[in-house]
């Protein structure tokens, strides 16, 4: 019996294509901490240092590592949330994400309404 992946697979005709690419995915934060009373010193912190990594369709991946690897800003950029500061992500052959070209095509777009409840 066929899975769901497969007649996916099969449907759309991705073969045993990625569905997550990334490529070299690099994000850096500038953070400052005291020191002294007075003084305040700009550091820069690496929170992805060129991870790379495919997904094929029907796979499951975990994302795994210890508190500050990267992890949530990993998921970030692929959700189309960040920009990263090099290389570049690709998610169900949408090549969403490149650091050269600094845009975001976002996965989605989700309408905003408001509402009054008076």
């Amino acid at each position: 019996m066929e899975g769901i992946s497969e007649r996916l697979i099969a449907k759309r005709g991705f073969g045993m294509a990625e569905a997550i690419e990334v490529k070299g995915l690099i994000k850096r934060y500038i953070s400052s901490f005291k020191k002294g009373w007075f003084r305040r010193e700009k550091i820069t912190v690496e929170a992805l240092k060129g991870i790379s990594f495919n997904v094929r369709y029907g796979e499951v991946f975990g994302l795994l590592g210890p508190n500050g690897a990267g992890k949530t800003t990993t998921v970030k950029i692929l959700a189309t949330l960040l920009l990263p500061d090099g290389g570049s992500a690709r998610v169900a052959e949408i090549p969403h994400l490149h650091s050269d070209s600094n845009s975001i095509q976002p996965l989605s777009r989700a309408r905003q309404v408001r509402s009054r409840w008076n």
